[in-house]
């Protein structure tokens, strides 16, 4: 699986991950990097949570959704974008 297709499965599931209804969480383009199986993303949550364990959470049930539904092993990374 190339890059588009990841960034196409991954990006649709990220519009859910922020806690706060109003929230956006995307991804950082052209920083997404693979190691072996593995797709590791950065994501930055504009703005950023006030409660963070929420946030991780969401994160941590897309990257579960996306290895049983798509074989696919995603690690999101949250950063700023400083």
């Amino acid at each position: 699986m190339g890059v588009i297709e990841v960034l196409n499965l991954v990006q649709p599931k990220l519009s859910h991950a922020h806690p706060d209804s109003s929230g956006t969480v995307r991804l950082m383009r052209g920083s997404g990097r693979r190691d072996g199986d593995w797709w590791y993303n950065p994501v930055v949550a504009d703005p950023e949570p006030a409660r963070l364990f929420p946030f991780y959470e969401n994160l941590a049930e897309i990257e579960e959704d996306l290895e049983e539904m798509n074989d696919l092993k995603v690690m999101f990374v949250p950063c700023s974008e400083e």
